[in-house]
Parts: structure tokens; C-alpha cells; sequence
């Protein structure tokens, strides 16, 4: 009997531990809400100029509002990429130091059209490879086209394109125009 009681008890632990609260709304490794992504440009000069793309009601409801993206031809940029979840106006989280800390587990990708330039990643994470939280971007002659932003989540880095592997945490696309 009294094994049976221990059994049971234990059996009764495994199953508790294995469910999920449900006032428990975090999940282990559960996406997080990205609901802005803000790219900062920096000139040779020290400027800064931020352009963004939010969407603070997430996926459906309304919109997402770019910024339009315009840089000075033949300059050469520091480029860095914030994540951001402004769903609730009140509590701004960023999530950037998030995916800093968790580097291995996340790659940023860029592409782009036109003869827009495509960044160039500066960052790497603990293991050596590119994480892409800042970038440097060249612009060349007068273009226009989309630059593509896409954070990845597992991205297998190894792989001949790492963006093509993983899960797709946020992307967004900017229209930007080298004058």
C-alpha cells in the first residue's frame, strides 16, 4: 500500500510539473511580441538618424507604419537595429539586450533591392558567428529600393544561408532612397 501511495504521489508530482499554469502566461522560449523594429543610422560626421517600422497592435488589426529611409550617396554608415514590443504604451520593453544575451540563438539578416547596398554585419555572436545587431552599409550612387530586415531564432549558421533556416522572429521592409 505503501508503494502504491508513493506511485501515485509521484506520478500525481511528474504530471503537475508537466503542465502548464494557466495563470502562467510565459512560456520557455515563447517568441516574444517584436511590435517595432528601428534602424539607426550613423554618419561619418557623428549624426544619427532613427527610421522605424511599428506595428502596435501586432499581427491584423491595423497597419504597420514604415519611416522611408533616405541616406547621402557614396557614404559609408554605422548601422544598428533595435527590437522593440510597444504593445502597451505605458511599458516599452526592449527586447535588443534579449537578443544579445541569447546571440547564438539569433541571427539579423538584411536584403535588399535595386542597387541598394546591402549591410554589411559587424557583430558576432559567442561562437564566433554573425549576429547582425550592427552593420555597416555603403551606399553608392543615387537608387532607390527596399532594404528587408528578418530576425531569426535558431538560424542553423552553419548552414550555405543561414536566413533561410530557423524560425522568423520579426520581418520588415523599408523603402530607402540614396540621394
Amino acid at each position: 500500500m505503501k508503494y502504491r501511495i508513493a506511485l501515485i504521489l509521484a506520478v500525481a508530482l511528474i504530471w503537475s510539473s508537466c503542465e502548464k499554469d494557466s495563470n502562467d502566461n510565459v512560456v520557455d522560449n515563447e517568441q516574444e511580441l517584436i511590435t517595432t523594429v528601428t534602424l539607426t543610422f550613423k554618419a561619418p560626421d557623428g549624426g544619427t538618424e532613427d527610421f522605424s517600422v511599428r506595428d502596435v497592435d501586432g499581427t491584423g488589426g491595423e497597419p504597420a507604419v514604415a519611416d522611408d529611409i533616405s541616406l547621402s550617396a557614396n557614404t559609408t554608415y554605422e548601422l544598428f537595429v533595435k527590437f522593440l514590443d510597444e504593445s502597451d504604451s505605458t511599458r516599452v520593453v526592449d527586447l535588443t539586450d534579449e537578443v544579445r544575451a541569447e546571440d547564438t540563438d539569433h541571427l539579423v539578416c538584411f536584403m535588399t533591392t535595386s542597387e541598394i547596398p546591402t549591410p554589411e554585419p559587424a557583430d558576432y555572436d559567442a561562437n564566433g558567428d554573425v549576429l547582425g545587431l550592427e552593420a555597416t552599409m555603403t551606399t553608392g550612387a543615387p537608387a532607390l529600393g527596399f532594404l528587408t530586415v528578418r530576425l531569426k531564432h535558431l538560424p542553423d549558421k552553419g548552414a550555405p544561408d543561414p536566413c533561410s533556416t530557423g524560425e522568423t522572429d520579426v520581418e520588415v521592409s523599408f523603402l530607402v532612397e540614396v540621394k
